[in-house]
């Protein structure tokens, strides 16, 4: 179990395969109060922008693999999901960042 002293909101990022909703399901598994809010599920629902209002408690993580893992965690997907050319392009944005 983590034990937090404060608030915290965990923002985990990455291009498909790396195994962010694994990694944050069993993030809210191991804390108290916590819920697990997969964004591919609200990310419509944004219509005006974005704007983060808990900067001072957020925590921004990037998980990142190696190519060959994202090629075969994409490949493993439901036939709908699969994202081919396209998970090699965010990863590569994500590998190409400095921040």
């Amino acid at each position: 179990m983590i034990l937090l002293k404060e608030k915290n909101v965990f923002v985990i990022t990455g291009p498909c395969g790396v195994g962010k909703s694994t990694t944050s399901g069993r993030l809210a598994q191991t804390l108290d109060k916590s819920c697990h809010i997969n964004a591919d599920l609200i990310y419509e629902m944004v219509v005006g922008g974005y704007l983060f209002l808990w900067q001072e408690v957020l925590k921004y993580i990037v998980l990142m693999a190696d190519e060959n893992t994202v090629r075969m965690r994409d490949g493993k997907r439901p036939p709908q999901e699969v994202m081919v050319d396209r998970a090699i392009e965010v990863f590569n944005e994500f590998k190409d960042k400095k921040n």
